[in-house]
């Protein structure tokens, strides 16, 4: 963007709605475009920041969208929906402290937020604290049990919990049993669908030579 411009209202608002035209077809390279040239009337539009970085966000140009909605708040900085949007463009950049600081800036605004409790819940599992991110899918799931994507995420949690803890067992039980080749194919195939009979094999292996070795 050049420097601010002198100009009425009028051609500022014009710029505007274009903006969201533009936004609301997909046509978001469009729409950033027309919201910074409200931008060159206005830098101090926490609105029209705001919307140019969902609209960078849209085009994955998530350097510039988190200063668009660095701009935004520091116009606004009461505004949940920039702090979580920022957050998801942060989270997008793997920088997963910010993001999560933002996220529970957004929460601390609006406990409420489906979007940063979701966006929380996939930083917590990039960084492997999946019992945390499963207590934020349980939440947005308490606030609208229609949200599926939240119980595929936390389904998908507990599947891979258990694909790693029986990948555990059968790194002690292979010490004293021979395991069978199936469950070796679970692991190996990451079939989460085979989990709990593989489980349950190991089970019954593991009971079955505890009675062949007890005294006697």
């Amino acid at each position: 963007m050049t420097g601010p411009m002198i100009g009425n209202s009028q051609e500022s608002r014009m710029w505007y709605n274009r903006g969201r035209f533009f936004s609301d077809t997909g046509e978001y390279d469009r729409a950033a475009l027309c919201y910074g040239r409200v931008l060159e009337y206005d830098p101090r539009d926490a609105r029209a920041w705001r919307r140019r970085g969902f609209a960078l966000i849209k085009l994955e140009r998530f350097d510039e969208a988190v200063v668009c909605y660095e701009r935004a708040l520091e116009l606004d900085p009461g505004d949940a929906v920039a702090w979580q949007r920022k957050g998801f463009a942060l989270g997008k950049l793997r920088r997963l402290a910010e993001a999560k600081s933002c996220l529970d800036r957004a929460l601390a605004l609006n406990p409420s937020s489906i979007g940063a409790l979701h966006g929380k819940g996939w930083v917590l599992v990039a960084e492997r604290r999946y019992d945390e991110a499963m207590r934020c899918y349980d939440r947005i799931l308490a606030i609208d049990p229609d949200r599926d994507f939240a119980r595929w995420n936390r389904q998908r949690i507990l599947e891979h919990k258990a694909f790693r803890k029986l990948a555990a067992d059968v790194g002690e039980a292979e010490k004293v049993v021979k395991i069978p080749a199936f469950v070796y194919e679970v692991l190996e195939n990451r079939d989460y669908g085979g989990i709990d009979r593989a489980s349950a094999a190991l089970s019954e292996l593991l009971a079955e030579r505890s009675v062949d070795t007890a005294p006697g």
